[in-house]
């Protein structure tokens, strides 16, 4: 057994000791252990900054139990990756135990806590250690952490589910104490009833609330990933703490912090203040949840530095709707609601531009009412009543009881939370003057330009003021583990009503739905990961022409190619057999294979092309699609390297101008590269550097990751390029131009909830647009994105699906007039 530096010293503070069952009246201390908190994926890949947080009863000796982590991912499930013999260790006279890289949080861990030193939770490097321990010690996917009592010992390697079956083979004596533990991405073994989950990717990090320590219950954990904080340098955010509120699970309180070797946060809804107006028709908007309930919260105004209450909102007994917003308007003010928002009146005479503190309190225990003194040692900061927190606040003039306070010599009459915002600090918010409800440029915090107030809606992004209401919402598909990724349109051609939309569902397989948005066929052809899709119109093939789909195969590494039908299925797979070579040379399934695909006829040649990119690589690559009989094969007659960034960066969205012959690939976290997609037999091999880019991450607000892209094609050779930015959830907008000319910026703007039961979309993979009236919905067409987290009424029901907007409301958002084009997707023009 390795040795362990140990250490346990005085008395700080008391650990508030609860039993298995309920809360202890302190006259006996219970006997408990259990897990409590840790970090594992780590920004950065900085493996050493892993821990894992233990709880027990304070100075007592740990006996005869391992903390097990087991591996749930396929080809290791039931592996044991990391084991620890507790016997005989004493816990902290704080209650805790850490286990954790002997270089890291010295200075931030209690000395009440016991420290145990694990030389394996170290920063691996994959050339020297391989790919074993490529997320470090302490995986986040497909992972469980296990508390188990038994006498009998255990070893990293040990293989502790034999039969794969899900069921741990463990010793007769053993029994679990505690556990908790998260899939990948749906997929995998947890060996736990208490599976983690959030509303995008897998947990980062996991914490016990301080006030639930019942055992091997869902309720006792909030998780989520570290907040990759934009302000700070890219070494920096290793060590970043704080959680981030828009990936992570519901019940995550604002504030939310990891906190290595000592306690943690208690449970709180998640409510925070969005937008406030102090002038004219005055109202507080607050943001939560959909379908939060806001008992035992109290909106206190403080106007004075005494600390008493002016005026209290009590909030009991009102919930959110599905948008999250609930409308607090001044008597005698009201709004035009949407069925997703929750309104109120109350009396707000008291909200202005001078001195005045707001604060959002939870008061589970107490009421909190007018006249209240929260501040009764007249010291300046505030004396809330037992287990009373503040979710939220902020402060303007001589004010002294906010940790947000805006210090500005012009009237605060408009404070704003940025869309997608939901940290408690100051650069949440822009606020200033108003004049109506728009905010006064030279007298206001003005980001971005033309910031207004939205009462009763989402509010403005830090990076955009123009916001775009989606129509329409497919469902999501009823197989197993859909992830809605990528779409494409398919134009029927001579009754528009007859056109679909097919989509990939990842793991799921693939969607094809009606004009409308309903679906027609959710279908899983096999063990297939289709990635991407796009669809070619006239394709000789036998003797005749026909339209064709084209995925990526991430599981085949191959391409997929479909015939589309107008009946059930729809799509029958036509891929030739004898001419489908792996498009890439991969090491592992599914993980340096083909990712993503555009697709290419070429008015020189009259050849079809489709482009691939290849998973986890800068590598790329052009095949021609060749026909043999009634099958469709390829052959690669170029090779692609993204060289514009030294790192291996993957590249996923790809998007080909039929007219111009430019292409457009997306290289995550670099920029989007332009190139002639016409191939030159002189030239097999080309390498895209930093003068093929047509923008860099980081340029107009785009920002990592950049995934989607499509073209809207006007007349004359005009129109627009779309570029979905991930890193802030909002859309660019670029002219679409010949292969000679730089696309230049026209704008962006952020899809949002339309109060009606449609949310907005966040984290877009994928997105396509079509000038052809579909439906009466769609008469000049439709703009349609993934929504990468689609949120229900339930916000622990969170999933992907597809948002449609009607072209007329984009093509407003830009200027535009005239709604038409006479494009005709089947007969591009050659403009080269």
């Amino acid at each position: 057994m390795r040795n362990y530096l140990i250490t346990t010293v005085s008395l700080m503070a008391a650990l508030m000791l609860l039993s298995c069952n309920g809360r202890n009246d302190g006259s006996s201390a219970p006997k408990f252990l259990l897990l409590n908190e840790f970090k594992s994926n780590i920004p950065e890949d900085k493996h050493a900054l892993q821990y894992i947080e233990l709880q027990g009863r304070k100075d007592s000796k740990i006996k005869n139990t391992f903390l097990l982590v087991i591996d749930g991912d396929e080809g290791s499930i039931g592996h044991v990756d990391y084991a620890l013999n507790l016997d005989g260790v004493t816990i902290g006279s704080n209650g805790l135990v850490i286990i954790k890289n002997e270089n890291h949080y010295n200075d931030s861990v209690s000395p009440e806590t016991t420290v145990i030193n694990e030389p394996l939770i170290r920063t691996y490097d994959p050339e020297v250690d391989g790919e074993a321990y490529e997320d470090g010690l302490l995986e986040h996917d497909a992972i469980t952490y296990l508390l188990v009592r038994t006498q009998s010992e255990f070893a990293i390697g040990d293989d502790l589910d034999v039969n794969d079956d899900g069921t741990l083979d463990l010793p007769k004596d053993a029994s679990i104490l505690d556990s908790v533990g998260s899939l990948n991405g749906g997929n995998g073994i947890v060996y736990s009833t208490v599976i983690l989950s959030q509303s995008a990717s897998d947990p980062d990090a996991a914490t016990r609330f301080y006030n639930n320590l019942t055992p091997n219950s869902i309720d006792a954990w909030a998780n989520g990933d570290i907040y990759e904080d934009p302000s700070k340098e890219d070494d920096e955010l290793p060590y970043e703490l704080l959680y981030d509120t828009l990936e992570a699970s519901a019940n995550l309180p604002p504030k939310a912090k990891l906190s290595p070797g000592n306690h943690n946060f208690n449970k709180a809804p998640f409510i925070l203040l969005n937008e406030v107006v102090t002038t004219g028709n005055k109202y507080i908007e607050l943001l939560s949840n959909p379908s939060q309930s806001l008992d035992n919260m109290y909106i206190a105004l403080l106007t004075d530095t005494t600390g008493t209450v002016s005026h209290c909102i009590d909030l009991n007994g009102i919930s959110a709707k599905s948008a999250g917003l609930t409308f607090i308007s001044d008597i005698g003010f009201s709004i035009d609601a949407g069925s997703s928002l929750t309104t109120l009146s109350a009396d707000l005479s008291l909200l202005s531009d001078a001195a005045t503190s707001i604060l959002l309190i939870y008061s589970p225990e107490t009421v909190i009412q007018k006249n209240d003194d929260l501040d009764k040692d007249n010291n300046g900061v505030l004396d809330l009543p037992d287990g009373a927190i503040i979710t939220d606040n902020i402060g303007w003039g001589a004010t002294s009881y906010s940790d947000l306070i805006i210090n500005e010599t012009f009237a605060i009459q408009g404070i704003t939370r940025y869309k997608d915002n939901r940290i408690c600090a100051l650069s949440s918010f822009t606020y200033g003057e108003l004049n109506n409800l728009l905010y006064v440029a030279d007298r206001s915090r003005n980001i971005p330009e033309n910031s207004r107030m939205t009462p009763g809606m989402i509010n403005i992004a830090r990076e955009t003021a123009l916001l775009i209401k989606p129509d329409l919402e497919t469902e999501r598909s009823v197989l197993s583990n859909p992830d809605a990724d990528d779409i494409a349109f398919w134009i029927h051609p001579t009754d528009v009503s007859k056109s679909m939309i097919i989509a990939t569902q990842k793991n799921a397989g693939y969607s094809v739905y009606d004009t409308e948005g309903n679906t027609l066929i959710d279908a899983l052809p096999g063990d297939n990961r289709y990635n991407n899709v796009d669809v070619m119109y006239n394709f000789p093939l036998n003797g005749s022409l026909a339209d064709i789909v084209l995925f990526t195969d991430r599981n085949r590494n191959r391409f997929a190619i479909y015939k589309i039908q107008e009946s059930e299925p729809y799509i029958v797979n036509i891929t030739d057999p004898e001419n489908s070579e792996e498009l890439f040379d991969a090491k592992k399934v599914g993980e340096d294979t083909a990712y993503g695909e555009g697709v290419y006829k070429s008015p020189v040649s009259e050849k079809y092309f489709a482009f691939a990119t290849q998973n986890n690589t800068w590598n790329a690559a052009q095949f021609e699609l060749v026909a043999n009989g009634g099958k469709i094969g390829w052959t690669k007659v170029r090779s692609i390297t993204l060289e514009a960034d030294d790192n291996d960066k993957h590249a996923e969205g790809i998007v080909v101008d039929q007219e111009y012959g430019k292409v457009y690939i997306a290289q995550e976290e670099v920029g989007i590269y332009t190139f002639d997609a016409e191939p030159d037999a002189e030239h097999t091999n080309i390498s895209l550097t930093d003068a093929d880019l047509l923008i860099k991450e980081g340029d107009y607000c785009m920002t990592e990751d950049l995934e989607g892209l499509t073209l809207y094609y006007k007349d004359n050779g005009e129109g627009y390029l779309f570029i979905s930015s991930q890193g802030n959830n909002i859309y660019g907008v670029f002219n679409r131009t010949d292969v000679a000319t730089k696309n230049s910026f026209v704008t962006s703007f952020a899809i949002v909830d339309n109060m009606n039961g449609i949310d907005g979309a966040q984290h877009t993979d994928s997105l396509d647009v079509t000038n052809i009236c579909i439906s009466d919905l769609f008469p000049h067409g439709a703009f349609i994105v993934q929504d990468g987290t689609d949120i229900e009424s339930d916000p622990t029901d969170i999933g992907t699906n597809f948002k449609w907007i009607s072209w007329e409301k984009i093509a407003e958002s830009l200027g535009e007039t005239t709604f038409t084009s006479g494009y005709d997707p089947r007969n591009p023009l050659n403009r080269r």
